[in-house]
């Protein structure tokens, strides 16, 4: 097995959301290959945050290697010789750091990439979910919050919290566009839209009850899973369409995009696909599973399983044809999936 310093680390894909006066310029939209397709590389790993079980300690972090299909279990723990802490929720890389936030522990860990190496450790946070950086120089991360009823502001450069805005209730996922915060407050069910320059609320959107989460798609768009159905967001038009209307209300826990596709994936027991106007359900979970994570890359699906909640879970890797997974063992519960 390789050790952690020897892995070339490939950076994140991203998708470049660029705009052109008030209209759609779609040959202006995302890396291209030589044919002007949006291009996303196959990932070579994968990193895979285990919660662990509340109030014992023993989340951790899985990194596998998917071209020697080879699992490395506790990298944290091991390289730092600390435990990660109580909870790890959500995870991003920027640049060669890796910040790993840390649910109940209150705090964010940050660390060197891709050996994983302990850099600091940002405490003072409530009960910190998910974060996005909102500006380069100085490097500002903007971290949603759980309980504290506010998002946090923290200087990357100094790593410390140094403000914050004002958002009642639990706030989840958070992406940046352009000069906005777009962050989910799954309290009232809306996507609050925050201009980040003067860290105000200039907008908020609403399409139902029960708002999963919500991803970009191949343009300034943002597709939505709730309770109700599977809605798209024009970030240019300002518009709100329901694409989907559920034949019966859903609890669903995650979601994903293939944004090469235009495929909406999203858990809810069983794994379900949204694509040109139809529903499927392209994976039933089995029996003695529980689905829990989910994401997507280069087409393929990635799915993790929890078991039973206490025991170490699994990441099951499938193609296009969702047939014979490609499973990775991994630590408890894991959770949220990165593709270094």
């Amino acid at each position: 097995m390789r050790s952690f310093s020897s892995y070339m680390f490939k950076g994140l894909a991203v998708i470049a959301l660029l705009v052109s006066g008030c209209t759609k310029n779609y040959e202006d939209y995302g890396p291209k290959g030589d044919s002007g397709e949006v291009v996303i590389p196959e990932a070579t790993s994968v990193i895979v945050v285990n919660e662990g079980n509340f109030m014992f300690g023993n989340g951790s972090i899985s990194w596998t290697d998917l071209e020697q299909n080879t699992t490395s279990q506790e990298v944290f723990k091991s390289v730092n010789g600390f435990p990660l802490g109580d909870v790890p929720q959500s995870m991003i890389i920027e640049d060669s750091l890796g910040y790993v936030v840390v649910n109940n522990s209150g705090k964010i860990e940050m660390v060197k990439m891709p050996e994983f190496t302990s850099v600091a450790t940002i405490n003072g946070f409530t009960s910190p979910r998910q974060m996005a950086v909102v500006s380069e120089q100085p490097k500002i991360a903007w971290v949603t919050d759980l309980y504290a009823d506010k998002i946090w502001e923290v200087n990357l450069d100094t790593r410390q919290i140094t403000g914050s805005i004002a958002s009642l209730g639990w706030d989840e996922n958070i992406a940046v566009w352009k000069s906005l915060a777009l962050v989910l407050n799954k309290k009232d069910s809306v996507i609050n839209v925050f201009d980040i320059p003067t860290k105000s609320k200039i907008k908020t959107y609403q399409v139902s009850s029960g708002i999963v989460g919500f991803e970009f798609s191949k343009y300034a768009e943002l597709m939505v899973v709730a309770k109700e159905g599977i809605y798209r967001i024009d970030l240019l038009l300002d518009g709100v369409y329901e694409e989907y209307a559920f034949t019966k209300e859903r609890t669903p826990l995650k979601m994903a995009q293939d944004t090469i596709n235009d495929i909406t994936y999203f858990l809810d027991g069983d794994v379900y696909r949204f694509q040109n106007g139809i529903l499927d359900e392209v994976v039933s979970v089995p029996a003695g599973a529980n689905f829990y994570g989910l994401a997507v890359n280069s087409g393929n699906v990635y799915v993790t399983n929890t078991k039973d909640y206490v025991h170490p879970g699994e990441l099951l890797k499938y193609d296009i044809t969702f047939q014979d997974p490609t499973t990775y063992p991994m630590g408890v519960n894991p959770q949220f999936i990165l593709f270094p």
